[in-house]
């Protein structure tokens, strides 16, 4: 966390997400291409790589959208809502590695990785600087 918060105090929350989502992207899709042991260790190290820059990032972000006046409370519904992910993940990909392929599960995995993506690079917005209006 304090890697991925110094860059994201220094660079700004997309210049550290976009690069981080990239590689998790990069690494889903590497996935099942791998056919030994080096080319899973190469995946990896991206995936550490890609989860050392971005860690942190889902509760700064509340952290920056939370009010105020109901901080606590807002944080709390954020965070119920973030971790639904979290239950359902493992049931999806389970389903299409045994419906599907593991290839098909990795895709999707990354179709979704590249909607967060493009949600942090057109959407997002960066939060103002503390004595900035």
């Amino acid at each position: 966390f304090p890697i991925a918060g110094y860059l994201m105090d220094k660079y700004g929350r997309k210049a550290t997400a976009i690069p981080g989502f990239i590689l998790f992207i990069i690494a889903l899709c590497s996935i099942s291409f791998t056919h030994n042991f080096l080319g899973l260790v190469f995946v990896a190290i991206i995936f550490g790589f890609a989860d050392g820059v971005t860690a942190g990032l889902l509760m700064t972000t509340c952290a920056d959208l939370a009010p105020i006046e109901c901080k606590s409370q807002f944080i709390s519904l954020f965070r119920m809502i973030s971790n639904l992910p979290v239950v359902l993940t493992p049931v999806i990909v389970g389903f299409l590695c045994s419906n599907v392929t593991l290839l098909s599960a990795a895709i999707m995995s990354a179709i979704i990785g590249l909607c967060g993506l493009f949600w942090i690079a057109f959407i997002l917005d960066e939060p103002k600087k503390h004595g900035q209006n």
